[in-house]
């Protein structure tokens, strides 16, 4: 019936619907409802978090998470070696235990204490179907005991201001938990494709709510990153109609997620047959994840016993309103340059060196216990700003330019055009694109190619 609306109304109505039905009732009332289909894996997920360390790999069926083959010791993932090392010990168990699914898929008894121990594992009597599904099901889960506890040490000094900010933003608090989860309360976590700091935005989806440019990337700072998170699983919520959903949409993305609810409404039905192609072991664990993230983190003692967590670092927030040099406004405010760049991790290191200002309107923290004394509302002396932007000029990409080959033209780095450009990938620039270029010494390459360009509009063209 959903799927037929959706044709007939579009997307947007559909979501409106959805906000007005019991599915979003019921998740006012228990946001974060366990599921008769994923309490085994949030049972699982308690004990990858909180039971088995780095130095453990499970062996488990991905279908069903109580199903465990084995625990086998393994070297941690910072050891020398640690990928290669683990792969040839346990690719060869694994092939055991495929073997041994298969023979007693193929109705041979159990022949020894460990074949009639696997057997069991399935309960009375599994299908042969069964067993061979289980075979090509075996999965491999290094333990996460010591990283979740290092997190926890962390989260003690942001947890009460995340919540409290997502509770400013109008979503449940309880959501902060999804941070050990995504980065282990790392404010400098870095995935291989991209994401960055303790929410792992990726660069596109982090420009929607946040400053990242030249001179920042509020993505790496706890507390602007933590506001811009609750507001895009605000966007998730309202758009799909229920946490859980919400909660996967932030892995496996709003889009995938809102065919999802067209094709199937609620979150057991999604797990049980939406067949997306990237809608893989991680999406449709996320949620029991999270979930078992949360029982773990809010009780914590019960696993790890008292632990010295980090205490909230009291700080004042000043909006600066110009262009000001921040190694001149450290020395104007006495403040030690170090504490001011640890308050401050979204600065680049250009604007912590001095050759970048920091932007008009940045909002930026102070060590509390440094600036006591100072009363912050009093304007800072205009000698403090920076006078003008930085003079440059604009530079049209020609055909075999490479970053490297513009910046030797204008006597500067491809670093710094990289910068000033606001480009993620620089080697991606194309013939025709324009880039913002330093004036100096070559500012006479400019007006050449300014002239070129002029010349290419205007004149008629001839026959050679």
């Amino acid at each position: 019936m959903l799927c037929k609306i959706a044709k007939q109304m579009g997307l947007a109505v559909v979501a409106g619907l959805l906000l007005m039905s019991p599915l979003a009732a019921r998740a006012g009332e228990e946001p974060f409802p366990v599921y008769p289909a994923i309490e085994k894996n949030v049972r699982f997920w308690e004990k990858v978090f909180a039971e088995y360390s780095l130095s453990q790999a499970v062996l488990h069926d991905r279908e069903d998470m109580e199903i465990i083959y084995l625990v086998v010791d393994v070297l941690p993932p910072s050891a020398p070696c640690a990928s290669e090392t683990n792969r040839l010990r346990l690719d060869p168990i694994k092939e055991d235990y495929r073997q041994l699914l298969l023979r007693l898929a193929m109705g041979e008894g159990p022949a020894n204490a460990e074949e009639q121990r696997v057997l069991g594992l399935f309960g009375a009597e599994p299908s042969p179907e069964r067993l061979l599904a289980a075979a090509d099901n075996i999965r491999v889960q290094i333990g996460q005991k010591e990283r979740f506890r290092e997190g926890l040490v962390r989260s003690g000094a942001w947890l009460d201001e995340i919540r409290q900010a997502f509770e400013d933003e109008g979503v449940p608090a309880d959501l902060a938990y999804l941070a050990h989860v995504e980065s282990s309360f790392n404010p400098q976590a870095e995935s291989k494709v991209g994401a960055v700091g303790l929410w792992q935005f990726m660069r596109a989806t982090g420009k929607r709510f946040l400053n990242i440019d030249s001179a920042r990337d509020e993505r790496l700072n706890p507390i602007k990153a933590s506001r811009a998170a609750a507001r895009y699983l605000r966007e998730n919520y309202k758009m799909l109609g229920s946490w859980p959903v919400a909660i996967t949409a932030y892995n496996h993305g709003e889009g995938g997620m809102r065919r999802a609810v067209q094709a199937h409404g609620d979150f057991p039905a999604i797990l049980a047959d939406y067949q997306g192609k990237s809608f893989g072991f991680a999406s449709r664990n996320f949620y029991a994840e999270f979930l078992a993230a949360r029982n773990v983190a809010s009780d914590y003692r019960k696993y790890f016993g008292d632990l010295e967590v980090r205490t909230p670092e009291q700080s004042r927030q000043m909006v600066v309103s110009g262009r000001v040099d921040f190694c001149r406004l450290a020395d104007y405010m006495k403040l030690d340059r170090a504490a001011l760049m640890e308050c401050n991790p979204d600065l680049r290191k250009k604007v912590k060196s001095g050759s970048v200002p920091i932007p008009a309107g940045h909002v930026l923290s102070l060590p509390q216990q440094l600036v006591a004394d100072r009363k912050l509302s009093e304007p800072l002396p205009e000698n403090l700003y920076s006078a003008q932007e930085i003079k440059g000029d604009l530079y049209r990409v020609k055909s075999g330019d490479t970053l490297s080959s513009i910046a030797r033209k204008f006597a500067t780095s491809a670093a710094l055009l990289a910068e000033i450009n606001d480009l993620e990938k620089p080697s991606a620039i194309k013939v025709g694109q324009f880039l913002r270029v330093p004036a100096g010494k070559e500012a006479a390459v400019v007006a050449d190619n300014r002239l070129a360009q002029a010349e290419d509009r205007s004149a008629p063209s001839v026959a050679r």
